[in-house]
């Protein structure tokens, strides 16, 4: 499985796992003609053996990879049975060729992490240390991490999502009083809401404002990111599915409704747009909105309201057509000059790899 691409020093440096039966360890991979070839890592045993890969980000030192390791610790039996969060790990290098994990990660004890990104201090992880309790750590180079004290009055209740930075500073997704996933018994209604921060400087926080005509049963997700604007996709439970929003600024957002695609999805107000696709990529400029039902289909945007398709060529068999010949697409990332699909083949335990490249 491939559950992250970025480039870095003049490669491609691609992270997930390898499964084969019962055991999964993390595996690292590099390419050095765009994606078409590709070399496993360091695999040493000791330093990704019962462990995954979530994420990978470069830093001025090297790269830093965030996952877990080992088995969550379960208590109950049955319909009552509670299960605590992967244990967190990180992973650092110089090169991308040799990696360590880090020494101490029990400043990460109980908690999950949803994302991590490049601030102003170096290193920036936000997650949580229970459902109800945000947590935002910070770290130089990676190899060390703290906890930063949150202001309970602007953190109340509040569940992370995502993180992101922007040319102004960061933004927090997720939710305030929502409900806690459970493992078996009565599940209750959703009663929280979507919820956004943002900051100048990763360290002071203020509590933005996410607009939703049926705002009960939301929570804010992934941030994406275009030179005139910017969306959020979520869910909200009285659609059951997704929601999305969009912002000029990412401290007032309004909803945006795609009644076509994803039907329930109350429209806020006559004339609102819809986006093509709750699949966005962006490289910080541009938005993408990739649909990979069938055929696979791009549209283009600079702000999350006005979206043009761009043409999509080449053979027929070589364009990814999820659902037809057996084609399952797992991810979809951005790199310089186009994109990379990763999938599988039917029932092939063999990841497939296409890619795409941008015309001017």
């Amino acid at each position: 499985f491939i559950d992250d691409i970025v480039a870095w020093n003049g490669k491609l440096i691609a992270a997930g796992e390898i499964q084969s039966g019962a055991n999964q360890d993390a595996a690292v991979w590099d390419s050095s003609d765009g994606g078409t070839t590709w070399t496993r890592l360091d695999n040493n045993p000791t330093t990704f053996a019962d462990s995954r890969i979530q994420g990978i980000l470069t830093t001025t030192s090297g790269l830093v990879a965030w996952g877990s390791v080992g088995e969550p610790v379960c208590t109950g039996q049955g319909e009552g049975m509670a299960c605590g969060p992967f244990p967190i790990m990180l992973w650092t290098s110089p090169d991308g060729a040799a990696w360590k994990r880090i020494v101490d990660v029990s400043v990460f004890k109980d908690a999950t992490i949803a994302g991590v990104i490049i601030s102003a201090q170096g290193l920036l992880a936000v997650g949580n240390a229970g459902w109800d309790k945000p947590a935002i750590w910070v770290s130089g180079t990676g190899d060390a991490w703290e906890r930063q004290a949150l202001p309970s009055a602007t953190f109340k209740g509040a569940n992370l999502t995502g993180v992101r930075a922007t040319t102004s500073g960061y933004l927090l997704a997720g939710g305030i009083g929502n409900s806690a996933p459970t493992s078996g018994g009565v599940i209750l209604p959703d009663a929280g809401v979507a919820a956004v921060w943002w900051s100048p400087d990763g360290r002071t926080w203020t509590k933005g404002i996410v607009n939703r005509a049926d705002g009960i049963g939301s929570s804010l997700g992934d941030i994406y990111v275009g030179a005139g604007g910017m969306v959020a996709i979520g869910s909200a439970s009285g659609a059951k599915t997704a929601a999305a929003w969009t912002s000029s600024d990412g401290k007032v957002w309004q909803p945006i409704a795609n009644a076509q695609t994803y039907g329930g999805v109350p429209t806020p107000a006559p004339g609102v747009p819809s986006i093509p696709s709750f699949t966005i990529i962006d490289d910080g400029t541009h938005l993408l909105a990739v649909d990979d039902q069938t055929v696979v289909a791009v549209w283009i945007s600079s702000d999350g309201r006005a979206w043009q398709q761009i043409a999509v060529s080449g053979s027929a068999d070589s364009i990814p057509r999820s659902g037809a010949h057996g084609q399952l697409i797992s991810g979809i990332f951005q790199v310089p000059g186009g994109l990379i699909m990763v999938g599988q083949q039917g029932s092939s335990s063999q990841i497939e790899i296409w890619r795409a490249t941008a015309s001017s």
